[in-house]
């Protein structure tokens, strides 16, 4: 019977997937009439975008003062765009902040980059993050560990000052885990 069979499923009118019965959902409606029904999955999920788009917005309501950038306040955009990041001198799409004074930019991600780093490679020290290349290793020219490009005097890197061991923040980020040796 027809009828029978509809009652045993319902269609989540979100993810359009049939479910059984008794499944949790959520129905909205109006007068007692079912309107919009959904299943479980999809308004945990939707209730978590919204919770993190809300985050988002207030963060971007609050003026920025960043080391990297000192001079001015930075502002993050609350759409996702491929820019060119000033910290890690890379294209990427995502979030990112703008300065409110000049043509600085800056991925979200980069604006929370960790003050120091372990690496496998460089067990001496740890590496601190610095904005440019420190005044005092201006005279010779050094080279990032991972990718051997020379390393500007503005680039953002990981270094360590002991050992003048000097990485671009992305090839430090993505350097690759020494393999293990059985």
């Amino acid at each position: 019977d027809l009828n029978d069979l509809d009652s045993k499923y319902w269609k989540c009118e979100v993810c359009r997937i049939q479910k059984k019965s008794g499944v949790f959902s959520y129905t909205f409606g109006m007068d007692d009439i079912c309107i919009f029904t959904a299943c479980i999955d999809c308004c945990v999920t939707r209730i978590a975008l919204k919770a993190e788009a809300d985050a988002i917005t207030e963060e971007a309501k609050i003026k920025v003062k960043h080391a990297g950038h000192p001079q001015h306040t930075l502002s993050l955009k609350l759409r996702p765009a491929s820019i060119f990041c000033d910290a890690c001198k890379t294209k990427d799409e995502g979030l990112f902040y703008e300065c409110d004074s000049c043509d600085f930019w800056i991925h979200k991600t980069c604006a929370s980059l960790s003050s120091t780093i372990h690496l496998p490679n460089h067990h001496n020290h740890p590496l601190a993050l610095v904005y440019s290349l420190p005044e005092k290793f201006f005279k010779l020219a050094y080279y990032c560990e991972f990718c051997s490009i020379y390393i500007r005097w503005n680039d953002w890197l990981y270094h360590c000052a002991n050992c003048r061991y000097f990485a671009h923040i992305r090839c430090a980020l993505t350097a690759e885990q020494p393999s293990i040796q059985r």
